[in-house]
């Protein structure tokens, strides 16, 4: 009887001690297949791209997993979402991050009045890449002039977030209305969304119609 309950007291530490690694994010994730989420500029950023995530068919139900040294705990909960707490530039937080089996890997500006943001991003985009060289990273660029980073760094894409919405705003105000139209199709939740398809066959000058049926 002795033996049972000191065995049954170990396995409840060593649950409690599990569960706070995991909400502290000081733990070895378990998950492949996932998404990294790289940085925490706000909380409500980081819910809102969670939710369009989520809501693409193709990644419904696949683990996000968010990388930051920004916060010491997500300040929400949410389904099939982990932490991984740790500096973004150092291999042992991507390593506990399992980067080696993860798909894809978006990177956020650390935050939006930093100078410094576009060096930081391209960085991690850089000790990423030197660890899973096939993962598909999607970075934010704050200043176009540092474009250049990223193209050094061999990302996938680079993403101008406050450049669109400079461009978005003036054109709202040239034609009311074109604001909701790109929110609706560039949103996974409203409406229809939009998709790329890949033509594989040459063409020559062609109309939209035409290249609908490739």
């Amino acid at each position: 009887l002795a033996t049972f309950t000191m065995f049954l007291s170990m396995m409840v530490d060593w649950g409690t001690d599990m569960a706070l690694k995991g909400t502290f994010g000081m733990g070895n994730i378990i998950a492949s297949e996932h998404v990294l989420v790289v940085n925490f500029p706000s909380a409500a950023r980081i819910r809102r791209l969670i939710e369009e995530m989520q809501s693409d068919p193709s990644h419904r139900g696949r683990e996000i997993v968010i990388v930051s040294d920004q916060v010491e705990r997500l300040p929400f909960s949410m389904d099939n979402v982990l932490f991984v707490h740790g500096p973004t530039l150092e291999r042992e937080t991507y390593e506990r991050a399992k980067i080696d089996r993860a798909q894809m890997a978006i990177v956020l500006a650390t935050t939006y009045d930093d100078a410094n943001s576009d060096p930081v991003v391209a960085s991690a985009v850089s000790v990423i890449k030197s660890m899973s060289s096939q993962i598909h990273v999607v970075a934010e660029c704050l200043n176009e002039k540092h474009r250049i980073l990223f193209d050094s760094v061999q990302c996938s894409a680079v993403v101008p977030g406050l450049k669109i919405s400079d461009n978005l705003l003036v054109q709202e105000v040239n034609d009311p209305g074109i604001a909701q139209m790109v929110d609706v199709i560039t949103s996974n939740i409203k409406g229809s969304t939009l998709f790329s398809s890949l033509v594989t066959e040459p063409l020559g000058p062609a109309s939209y119609n035409d290249l609908a049926k490739v």
